[in-house]
């Protein structure tokens, strides 16, 4: 009977742990963007966005296929344009690391259709994160997008401190032809809850796009599987690897 017992406990340990990692195969997030007008315009020029993606095993690694759908508002004139994006990601992790190439393709209605290539690196240890991503981007037409480069090199380096395993605050610095940029950045899992609360702020060093002070400010929530960490969850899920938090378009 105990032998029974046991094997039972050990087929219920069993189907949780596979449900935690099958779980963090999935993403899933809802978010919303304030970012200053780099056009002639006044205002800002927000959006709104959802975002999903799936990850499964890939030769060595594991590859990550995700889809954005959004609409923008410009200058808050009532115009909703639409925006999609397609995002493919392969990583492998060895040890506390994880090496990781990216592309993605963005289009916004009537604006301009942009792609970049990464290259991401991840250190995880203990109460400590850093990222570093490296690439290129490149956009098919800059006419209606004030301010940017038609193809640069970008950069960014990343350090997050895990407050407590559900609690992380992170701040960056990050470079590319149309200026710099440093970044904070926070994100939080109320106990027990199927979700995390996240915010990401972006500020021109000096300028950016040609704008002195370019401010750009997102948040939303994302899908936390319950079971499993902030921390956890984060660390195994390829949906900010090559994360930008002050995005091309």
């Amino acid at each position: 009977m105990r032998r029974a017992g046991r094997t039972a406990a050990l087929a219920v340990a069993l189907a949780i742990s596979s449900g935690a990692v099958a779980a963090q195969n999935w993403d899933a997030a809802l978010s919303y963007a304030a970012r200053d007008d780099a056009g002639a315009g006044s205002g800002e020029n927000d959006f709104a966005r959802v975002s999903a993606g799936y990850a499964w095993p890939a030769l060595d690694g594991r590859l990550r296929s995700g889809i954005e759908l959004g609409l923008r508002n410009d200058d808050h004139a009532g115009d909703q344009a639409t925006m999609a994006g397609l995002e493919l990601t392969f990583a492998r992790r060895v040890g506390n690391n994880r090496f990781a190439f990216g592309g993605r393709v963005r289009n916004a209605e009537g604006r301009t259709t942009t792609g970049e290539l990464l290259y991401g690196v991840e250190r995880f240890g203990g109460s400590f994160d850093l990222r570093g991503v490296i690439g290129l981007q490149g956009l098919s037409d800059t006419a209606d997008v004030e301010g940017r480069a038609k193809a640069s090199a970008v950069a960014l380096g990343e350090a997050s401190f895990w407050l407590t395993t559900d609690l992380v605050a992170s701040a960056g610095l990050s470079g590319e032809a149309d200026g710099g940029l440093y970044t904070l950045g926070v994100e939080w899992r109320p106990r027990g809850a199927s979700y995390g609360l996240f915010l990401d702020w972006g500020q021109a060093i000096d300028e950016y796009r040609d704008v002195a002070g370019y401010a750009d400010l997102s948040g939303g929530i994302r899908w936390v599987p319950g079971g499993t960490s902030l921390q956890s969850y984060r660390r195994g899920n390829l949906a900010r690897v090559v994360h930008r938090a002050v995005e091309v378009q």
